[in-house]
């Protein structure tokens, strides 16, 4: 089976991912990044963003993630365009302590 890579999703990811990567829509995309800069008003790791995400949602009008990994590859993009950055510190991780982010000056 070939796999077919789309920007959004990594070269390792499985099938399901890129057809997910390859469906986005630019504007949520943008809304998530927009969200996660908010957020990120007060430095925290990747898997602290998206508890935070979950609960400000609502509140906040923003859309329900499908994919939990969605605020990892959103934080890799912005970090990549470098407009977070790595703090140096370790916060608690999903499985092990995790980079934690925040908003380059």
């Amino acid at each position: 089976m070939t796999t077919t890579h789309y920007p959004r999703a990594h070269t390792n990811d499985p099938q399901a991912s890129h057809d997910a990567a390859a469906a986005l829509d630019e504007n949520a995309v943008s809304a998530l990044k927009q969200a996660i800069l908010t957020l990120l008003a007060t430095p925290m790791t990747a898997h602290e963003l998206t508890s935070a995400y979950d609960r400000a949602r609502e509140g906040m009008g923003w859309p329900a993630l499908a994919d939990p990994h969605n605020i990892a590859r959103r934080v890799s993009e912005l970090h990549s365009a470098g407009r977070i950055v790595d703090t140096g510190v370790k916060g608690p991780g999903r499985y092990r302590p995790a980079t934690v982010w925040a908003v380059a000056a």
